[in-house]
């Protein structure tokens, strides 16, 4: 989904109703994108430590996705994302 905002060189102002109506596509585009990072955050971490896709799947179904919050899940990824660097000597910084 892509939110196209047209430029007019008018300095017409938006309606009351025309502009809770763009609040609200952007709260939901936000939203929308937050859901998609913190579901791709799962499947990175499950598949870090599951090699099975059906183990995979459960792990990230029944204690990745219910039971960690998003700052620890980014902790996680922090953390894998060292263990990476280190594996291949690459210089990854936060």
């Amino acid at each position: 989904m892509s939110i196209q905002i047209k430029k007019t060189k008018s300095k017409k102002k938006l309606s009351q109703d025309d502009y809770r109506l763009f609040v609200y596509l952007i709260r939901g585009t936000v939203i929308n994108a937050c859901i998609s990072l913190e579901i791709m955050m799962d499947l990175y971490i499950s598949e870090k430590f599951c090699l099975d896709n059906d183990k995979v799947n459960e792990l990230s179904s029944f204690i990745v996705t219910p039971r960690i919050t998003w700052s620890q899940k980014l902790e996680v990824i922090k953390l894998l994302i060292i263990v990476v660097r280190q594996k291949y000597k690459t210089a990854i910084t936060f």
